[in-house]
């Protein structure tokens, strides 16, 4: 029935076409590649919230919540939040021009960028202060599938 998988996957190739981004920092679910070494920024794209209504007797709308992970290395404070919010810009800006995530296979039937949430710091260890700073994108998008009833 759903098919989160396609709208991720084209939400992912987004991500990668940004200013600053590539296939070698961004992934899906894939935390492991922030100690790669590959760049001081990442984005990681992870599942939010689904809900799900039924439109008619036969279809359903699923209503998906994705949520991009972007990641800045901390250098200096100022400078490490500015490249953050720079990178959320970015991609925010992106993601705006594409209503169905750049999907030509007809699951998405509409995307956009609902908020973000605040920016957070990430330690390493309790003493030695942030080694990262982290703003979660949410993008909300939903598909309609036709339910082959059995009663």
């Amino acid at each position: 029935m759903s098919d989160y998988k396609t709208g991720e996957n084209a939400l992912s190739i987004l991500v990668q076409g940004t200013a600053g981004f590539d296939g070698k920092n961004v992934d899906i679910a894939k935390w492991s590649l922030l100690n790669s070494g590959n760049s001081d920024h990442y984005a990681i794209i992870k599942q939010g919230e689904v809900t799900r209504e039924w439109l008619t007797l036969r279809m359903i709308q699923v209503k998906n919540r994705s949520v991009v992970e972007v990641w800045q290395r901390k250098k200096d404070d100022t400078a490490t939040y500015n490249e953050l919010l720079s990178h959320v810009d970015n991609i925010t800006a992106r993601i705006d021009t594409y209503r169905m995530l750049g999907d030509d296979s007809g699951t998405v039937y509409d995307a956009n960028v609902t908020g973000s949430g605040v920016v957070t710091e990430q330690w390493r260890n309790n003493s030695d202060g942030p080694s990262w700073l982290k703003k979660d994108i949410y993008v909300d998008w939903s598909e309609q599938n036709v339910i082959t009833l059995t009663e």
